[in-house]
């Protein structure tokens, strides 16, 4: 039987063999970076960010493990509709489009991998934690952790 620790570690591995391979794609045009910073149980991001190829880099300033997973939703989606689905746990396949990255790091750790993507005007993108500290725990997203930003 997998450890919770050992599973962990097997996700941080594949998540960051993940965000790596992301890296192999580099837009031709320069690129902005966006930091996520991860705090107990919250994140810290722009509100909204211009259109353009941007570089989301990750950086845990919380004292657990924590993940960020980045998507976009839907067009048609409202940033105030996917707040309230991310704030509810329940995000219908529909909502949500398939692409997306998720960066994983340590207490204190800056990840040196980075989620690129071309944001489009009027898109609107999710991001959320899902980890817990312990089993039977809630997920860190049922603590606050997500947020949403909008392009532009």
């Amino acid at each position: 039987m997998a450890t919770p620790a050992r599973t962990a570690s097997a996700r941080n591995v594949v998540m960051a063999a993940l965000a790596l391979a992301s890296t192999a794609c580099r837009p031709s045009a320069p690129y902005a970076q966006v930091d996520i910073v991860a705090h107990n149980y919250s994140f810290t991001v722009p509100a909204t960010l211009p259109p353009g190829p941007t570089a989301f880099r990750f950086i845990n300033a919380g004292s657990v493990l924590h993940e960020a997973q980045l998507f976009r939703f839907a067009s048609g989606i409202s940033a105030d509709s996917a707040r309230r689905m991310l704030a509810s746990g329940i995000i219908p396949d529909s909502a949500a489009e398939v692409q997306g990255g998720i960066l994983v790091g340590v207490a204190g750790d800056t990840v040196r991998q980075r989620i690129l993507d071309d944001l489009r005007s009027g898109a609107v993108y999710g991001i959320n934690c899902e980890f817990r500290d312990s089993t039977g725990a809630p997920q860190h997203s049922r603590l606050g952790m997500y947020a949403v930003i909008r392009v532009q």
